[in-house]
């Protein structure tokens, strides 16, 4: 469970402010974190996890090319993190945790 929980963690992170430094150092641990949770993620939720990671992964490099300042940021990428498929496999490793992590 500890892969599907650390995700739950990721995403209860609050950037710490608009401090480019501060999110740096933020989202390049939550981003190892993903990637730990996307190599450990059990068989029933792995291609799920791996849409997070990406979708994660693709948010961060937005915000390494913007050197983290989230005001240089479009819409389409904060958008990312906001989509369809995003939202479903968010779901379905929210229910594998109620269900098996209790």
């Amino acid at each position: 469970c500890a892969p599907a929980d650390a995700l739950g963690d990721v995403g209860a992170i609050p950037p710490t402010g608009p401090d480019p430094a501060d999110l740096r150092e933020q989202f390049t641990e939550a981003l190892d974190t993903v990637e730990r949770a996307e190599a450990e993620a059990p068989e029933e939720i792995r291609a799920d996890v791996a849409v997070l990671a990406d979708g994660y992964e693709e948010f961060y490099n937005a915000l390494e090319a913007a050197d983290f300042d989230i005001t240089h940021l479009s819409f389409e990428d904060l958008a990312v993190l906001d989509t369809a498929e995003m939202t479903a496999a968010s779901e379905r490793v929210d229910a594998y945790r109620a269900d098996f992590c209790g």
